[in-house]
């Protein structure tokens, strides 16, 4: 008999430190986070709970809970993937995230998808000497391009880069990985915009007291030709699902934004200020954030890119069908400093540079 007791209180004191480990581990919140640090096992975050008497998604709503580097959106499942602030990739859908690579990216500079996200670039351990890789969203693992990459952007409608070194542009296939020249290049700082099957874009870095230029490269010709010759300042950026793009440039003390074409002709100059960066052009509609309040000593668009200077927006569309200016409506009091737009779902995305959160609006 006081066998079997001894037996009993032994499986009682393993069923004892069973329970206070698992109580320790499981239930206390900081050891989850650290073990989880640890230990990153790609499972899915638990799905947020929604506080009683409220919707699943309000008018305007936070996607994330913790700062994020930047994101995109795959089109081909529907979700929203981001970098968070320490490089690793976060998958978003359906309510919840799930942790698809936990590789760390040091001294981030830059996320780009390609057209139908599938595929993210990201250029980090910058500026001492920067690195590319792509992230392929179907294995979750990265691929580097070549050391001494300067620049590199996606084309409008395959999976292809088009990017520089100090000697060359280049073309990669990431289906065939396959690399092509297109044409010698000695340009220690460039910027690319790959605007068309045919054609890209080339600029010099914006700064507000050096002059830029802007370049079309010819892809089948293989040759460039000058569009914009010597503006203070010049910002640019185009835009998947339009034909347009929208530039920003220092002229005689004066700082202006103007929608440009593909052959860099101003098409309308707006009577607001902000970064090009801000602003989103879906086929006929632009989405832009504009600040509320402007101090004329900012100097555009250093201030902005050093982070000397934040603001306080305002979202507006502008219908260039129906030649209408709406303001968006948030229905919130938060203040944010929106840059980064992309619409999905019934949604407006945008990061906000105040806290680095991912922002919803619900377009209605």
């Amino acid at each position: 008999m006081k066998k079997y007791l001894k037996i009993l209180a032994v499986l009682i004191i393993i069923a004892a430190v069973v329970w206070l480990i698992y109580s320790f581990f499981y239930k206390t919140p900081a050891v989850q986070k650290l073990v989880s640090g640890i230990f990153p096992s790609g499972k899915p975050v638990p799905e947020r709970t929604v506080p009683e008497g409220q919707s699943a998604k309000p008018k305007f709503y936070s996607i994330t809970q913790a700062p994020i580097f930047d994101y995109w959106i795959n089109s081909q499942n529907n979700a929203v993937y981001y970098l968070n602030e320490f490089g690793q990739v976060i998958r978003f859908s359906d309510n919840s995230e799930e942790l698809v690579n936990s590789r760390t990216l040091t001294k981030l500079n830059r996320v780009e998808a390609s057209n139908d996200g599938s595929f993210g670039l990201a250029k980090f351990n910058f500026p001492n000497s920067p690195i590319f890789a792509i992230f392929d969203t179907t294995s979750t693992n990265w691929q580097p391009l070549p050391a001494g990459t300067i620049s590199a952007a996606w084309s409008p409608n395959s999976p292809e880069l088009l990017f520089a070194d100090d000697k060359s542009l280049n073309i990669f296939n990431i289906i065939k990985q396959k690399f092509d020249k297109i044409l010698d290049l000695s340009q220690k700082e460039v910027e690319i915009a790959w605007v068309s099957s045919t054609t890209a874009l080339l600029s010099t870095p914006p700064t507000f007291e050096l002059n830029s230029s802007l370049w079309l490269l010819n892809l089948t010709q293989k040759n460039l030709a000058p569009l914009i010759q010597d503006e203070n300042g010049l910002t640019l950026r185009w835009f998947k699902n339009s034909d347009l793009g929208i530039k920003l440039f220092n002229k005689e003390g004066k700082v202006y934004l103007s929608l440009i074409n593909k052959d860099g002709a101003t098409q309308e100059t707006f009577s607001f200020l902000t970064l090009p960066s801000k602003c989103l052009i879906d086929k006929l509609k632009i989405y832009c954030a504009v600040p509320k309040n402007i101090n004329p000593e900012v100097r555009w668009p250093d201030d902005y890119y050093k982070k000397a200077v934040y603001f306080d927006d305002a979202l507006y569309l502008i219908d260039l069908e129906s030649r209408q200016t709406i303001k968006l409506e948030i229905g919130s009091e938060i203040i944010f400093d929106a840059e980064h737009l992309e619409l999905h779902q019934d949604s407006l995305l945008f990061k906000n540079r105040l806290d680095g959160k991912l922002y919803g609006l619900r377009l209605e």
